[in-house]
């Protein structure tokens, strides 16, 4: 992902727009990116957003309020045209609130910038962050606590428990939209086969098995090292009822590896598939000789026009297995208040008021990403497509706050795959994950 350079800028009112809009045009970014990563949707530069329908100030919170919030971000322009429509559309309930905009690359953002307001006891106001960060900037003291102004808010009911935030069980960020995995499916191949959409793993080996006496692909999912192999893994932990890290010492886990191992040696998956990342793996899925693929929300777009009337497909949430549901993790950015604001009510009032709101739920619906409140995704006008993103999200999980962890995930999990490891052995590295 680019990062723009270190920018600051007051704004109030119309004047964010305009001003982002000439900034973002002298760098001809204007128009949508892609971006794969799993925090991560198309970079859209919005309308302001209709202010929501509880159009009323906070109690205690005066309309005419003066006050100048410091925003810090990153991610250059998606950072940018997510945060524009939100100041617009908080400017039209308090006209006199100025902002202060500061970009920080990403490598500084979270690992130096923020963790260093623990040393000036000066940061910003709002926090617009990568959440698998929660844990090391809540522990650094530098996040306050929001535990207060959530029971408070009146919408919270709109929005699963997945996108809290949480350390030792308090609430340290939310997220307002989620991107994640489910099951892609290719119709085309299941009707030819005579089989259903599966729902149970085991329907979903006996499609693969199905396909491969016909000569088709079974699945192909990532099964690379890193932080893009753990985020596909999550999804098999689940269906074996396999918790957090702390609980990869469950015996389920090597049940799974096994599982897994007898597809490769079936010819339902390949080592060298697997290798593909989700960037690489969506165009096996786009040739039409593959049963299933499991892609993320952000992918739908270059999917749809890739595969156009060659096939017909369709995505559902990952099937249940012997534990349980196929969980997923749920990504996106996060929002949080800095623990040295002096108007903590007023900087969570625009987190509130603008990230959380209805409108803005729609408006990250109409650019690609799962809105997080219930009752835009039932309010029409989504595909089924993003449906079972949405209902997957329902019991999507939070991401591991452990990079260290994350990453000896993904090493262990290619190394299964790659055939480099036998289900024994990586068993034995997930039970030092747990250990840790």
């Amino acid at each position: 992902m680019m990062c723009c350079a270190l920018a600051k800028c007051n704004y109030t009112k119309g004047e964010s727009m305009k001003v982002a809009k000439k900034w973002l045009s002298a760098l001809g970014i204007l128009a949508p990116i892609a971006l794969v990563a799993a925090g991560c949707a198309p970079a859209e530069e919005a309308p302001a957003p209709e202010p929501s329908e509880d159009t009323s100030a906070q109690e205690g919170i005066p309309s005419d309020i003066e006050a100048n919030l410091v925003i810090w971000y990153y991610d250059g322009e998606f950072g940018l045209a997510d945060l524009n429509p939100q100041m617009e559309a908080f400017n039209e309930l308090y006209p006199n609130v100025t902002f202060e905009l500061e970009d920080i690359p990403g490598d500084q953002f979270h690992g130096t910038r923020l963790p260093g307001t623990a040393v000036t006891e000066e940061g910003p106001d709002i926090i617009w962050y990568n959440p698998a960060f929660t844990k090391s900037l809540a522990e650094a003291g530098v996040l306050a606590p929001l535990d207060e102004e959530w029971a408070a808010f009146e919408d919270k009911d709109q929005f699963p428990e997945s996108i809290l935030h949480k350390v030792d069980g308090s609430i340290y960020g939310v997220n307002s939209y989620v991107n994640h995995n489910a099951l892609w499916y290719n119709k085309t191949l299941l009707d030819e086969l005579g089989l259903g959409v599966p729902t149970t793993l085991e329907e979903l080996e006996a499609a693969m098995e199905a396909g491969a006496e016909a000569g088709y692909y079974g699945f192909q999912f990532a099964g690379t090292p890193g932080v893009p192999g753990e985020w596909n893994s999550r999804t098999f932990f689940s269906m074996f009822g396999v918790g957090d890290y702390t609980d990869y010492d469950n015996p389920a886990v090597l049940e799974m590896f096994e599982r897994l191992v007898s597809w490769r040696e079936s010819g339902w998956i390949e080592a060298g598939r697997l290798g593909l990342d989700q960037g690489g793996g969506d165009a096996k899925f786009f040739e039409g000789e593959t049963l299933f693929y499991l892609g993320g929300n952000w992918q739908l777009s270059p999917a749809t026009e890739a595969i156009g009337d060659s096939f017909e497909w369709g995505v559902t949430p990952m099937v249940s297995g012997p534990g349980g549901a196929g969980n997923v993790y749920l990504g996106g950015q996060g929002e949080a208040v800095g623990a040295f604001t002096t108007n903590k009510a007023l900087a969570w009032e625009f987190i509130a008021k603008t990230f959380m709101s209805k409108e803005h739920g729609e408006f990250r619906l109409s650019v690609g990403s799962i809105p997080a409140r219930a009752d835009v995704l039932a309010g029409g006008g989504a595909s089924d497509q993003v449906l079972a993103y949405g209902e997957a999200a329902q019991t999507g999980l939070p991401l591991p706050s452990d990079t260290e962890g994350t990453l000896l995930v993904g090493t262990l999990w290619s190394g299964l795959l790659q055939g480099q490891l036998t289900p024994e052995e990586a068993f034995e590295l997930a039970k030092e994950v747990a250990a840790r």
